[in-house]
């Protein structure tokens, strides 16, 4: 074999076993590169999952201690008045001696009404009742319970079956609608609240409206007013939801929240 063509094979040789060493490189960085990645994202998806239960729990928490809260003042203040009136009735009946029907009638509405308020409460403490029902239920007895006090108007829209939202996305938007009419009562010196809900096949979206005192861009970065606020920031961003507010000093906050299931 002549020596130019047996350099040309030596040649063509090691250029191939290069290439190949090359090839061989390349495909075996971008494997370890992929895996990389992959492992990264799995392990930022857990930090996202376990930092939404972890929300999810407080969440729960927290509605459970305002749950408990309002039972404590409601049977303070409406059963323990009405069952106190009752008493006075039945007693002022027995020292008189004399059958008093009106007296008894009234005595009989204020005992039935301390039942309803009872059995009102006793349903709002069941744990399971808060995981099934429909969002908007949920809010409408929120707002039912604010209007009770005569210091709110709350009014509630909706639209849209809201009932088909995930349990965990329920409790979380049903927590951030609390946290909003907190901030309300706090801080705006309202007196009508308005919530818009509206379910479409793709998202929802929370819409809070009051006709407070409003804010600016400086107070809302403000300690007191600003942690609510970026907390249910913080929340809706966990849902990979979007958060937006308006404020305008002397004519109230606009805050919407939207979820999206695509």
């Amino acid at each position: 074999m002549p020596h130019d063509q047996s350099n040309e094979i030596f040649i063509a040789i090691v250029a191939g076993t290069a290439i190949f060493l090359l090839f061989s490189t390349f495909c075996i960085t971008y494997i370890i590169l992929y895996w990389k990645r992959k492992v990264k994202h799995v392990q930022e998806v857990q930090k996202i999952n376990s930092a939404f239960s972890e929300e999810l729990l407080k969440s729960r928490l927290e509605i459970e201690e305002q749950t408990f809260a309002y039972i404590s003042d409601e049977i303070h203040d409406s059963v323990g008045q009405s069952l106190s009136l009752a008493n006075v009735q039945l007693s002022a009946l027995e020292e008189s001696n004399v059958f008093n029907k009106g007296l008894i009638r009234d005595a009989k509405t204020n005992i039935n009404q301390s039942l309803a308020e009872l059995r009102s409460m006793a349903h709002s403490l069941n744990g399971e009742r808060v995981k099934t029902v429909n969002l908007s239920e949920l809010i409408r007895d929120e707002a039912a319970r604010f209007n009770r006090n005569g210091l709110y108007q709350v009014s509630v829209t909706q639209e849209g079956d809201t009932q088909s939202i995930p349990e965990g996305h329920r409790l979380m938007l049903f927590r951030l609608i609390q946290e909003g009419m907190q901030n309300i009562v706090k801080h705006a010196k309202a007196s009508a609240i308005d919530i818009t809900v509206k379910q479409t096949k793709n998202n929802c979206s929370i819409r809070l409206v009051d006709n407070g005192q409003g804010f600016t861009a400086d107070a809302q970065s403000n300690q007191k007013t600003g942690m609510g606020l970026i907390n249910m920031k913080k929340r809706t961003e966990l849902m990979g939801g979007d958060f937006q507010i308006k404020s305008e000093p002397g004519i109230g906050t606009d805050l919407s929240i939207t979820i999206s299931y695509e």
